[in-house]
């Protein structure tokens, strides 16, 4: 019995070893470039024997379809099995740049995307390279490019190949973003439109630095719904770091290409906004209050309005100091900070503002940012309730000290 188990194991040994004594395998073993690329044209295939040694024959391949260029690939890769894709994956992180150009090929002349769970090109990593993606997606041969589309049309436009993004587009690429192509080749409309698709998430993956991208090109256009959504993703900072000076001068820009934000609910005008920019407190106070209160075409945004309240505030306008205690004491784009709130509102008072005034006095009787002491509370409602402030009177009248 064990004599005859060793004669089957020998001759299936003999057979397998002999089954890789072919001109394909010789030709491997030897290097000889010209041999592999006769041998697989002519059809041979390195899948025809399912054994185990299948596998170890294939390895000396790599370093020699390495050396060739991709429409070689096709020639040979054309007319082999679905193997090497295996191989590739276990060698990517040796030869990456080899192994995806595998890929490539085999996308270009086998209409591969699954192995298993996983896509060949997803294996090696596909995404890091768009020039791949891109060459894959214009290839004559690939009809579905979902798979790539993205990277290749991503490639395209950072290369301002407007040619290119349009044969992508031609190909069905992007499909479920109609203003694309009128987008691509210009239309400032079609690329505010494509801009909000990206930013809420219609029809694609929520992009918040795709629509960055697609509200400047129309912006600088002159779009004015265009620069005035950068306007606001520039001071709520969607898809940028907030800046909100960069956010105040696309907030001017899309009033003077005449969608009327300025001068919507206040009489704010454009010269008035552009003074801010150049420091001039009042404005500054100005824009702030436009932010806190969604005036003037403004988003509606708390931390923007501080940020506007201090610098003008630090110039010493009394108005954007109570305003900036306020945001400290009620934590209204700020994060609560009672000392810094008692500070800005005395500054205020001692310039007579009466909404500083009401505020340091009920900070006073709270004992918020300061010792708590009734006598400086009455003392400052009382000049509040001076200058017509109602809500000093109540607070005076609700603790007899009238």
């Amino acid at each position: 019995m064990k004599l005859s188990h060793t004669i089957t194991a020998c001759v299936a040994l003999s057979l397998s070893f002999t089954a890789c004594q072919t001109p394909l395998y010789r030709a491997v073993k030897s290097n000889d470039v010209v041999a592999v690329k006769r041998e697989l044209a002519k059809g041979a295939d390195p899948d025809e024997k399912a054994s185990a040694a299948n596998w170890f024959w294939k390895a000396p391949l790599l370093p020699i379809v390495a050396t060739l260029d991709l429409a070689e690939l096709a020639v040979i890769y054309g007319t082999g099995g679905l193997g090497v894709i295996p191989l590739c994956i276990i060698y990517a992180p040796f030869c990456k740049t080899f192994v995806a150009e595998t890929v490539v090929d085999f996308s270009l002349t086998e209409g591969v995307y699954n192995f298993g769970d996983t896509t060949p090109a997803q294996a090696v990593g596909y995404k890091t390279a768009p020039e791949l993606a891109y060459e894959i997606a214009l290839s004559p041969r690939l009809n579905d490019i979902r798979l790539v589309e993205e990277q290749a049309m991503q490639y395209a436009l950072d290369r301002n190949d407007i040619a290119g993004a349009l044969r992508l587009l031609d190909k069905g690429a992007m499909r479920s973003l109609p203003d694309f192509r009128a987008a691509v080749q210009g239309d400032a409309a079609a690329q505010t439109r494509l801009a909000l698709c990206y930013f809420e998430g219609k029809g694609v993956l929520s992009d918040y630095k795709k629509a960055i991208k697609w509200f400047s090109k129309a912006a600088k256009q002159g779009n004015a719904d265009a620069a005035h959504h950068l306007g606001w993703c520039y001071s709520g900072g969607y898809g940028v770091d907030r800046d909100y000076e960069q956010a105040l001068e696309w907030h001017i820009k899309a009033a003077a290409y005449g969608k009327k934000y300025a001068e919507k609910n206040m009489d704010v005008s454009l010269i008035d906004m552009a003074a801010a920019l150049t420091g001039v407190a009042g404005y500054q106070a100005l824009v702030g209050l436009c932010y806190k209160y969604g005036k003037c075409g403004f988003p509606k945004n708390n931390a923007a309005a501080a940020w506007w309240y201090r610098k003008a505030a630090e110039q010493g306008i009394a108005v954007a100091q109570s305003e900036l205690a306020d945001c400290y004491c009620f934590g209204e784009g700020v994060m609560i900070n009672y000392p810094e709130a008692a500070k800005w509102a005395r500054k205020a008072a001692e310039q007579g503002d009466a909404d500083g005034q009401w505020l340091l006095g009920a900070m006073y009787y709270d004992g918020k940012g300061v010792v708590r002491d009734e006598e400086q509370a009455r003392y400052w409602w009382r000049q509040a309730a001076a200058q017509g402030k109602a809500k000093a009177r109540e607070s005076l009248q609700r603790h007899g000290w009238l």
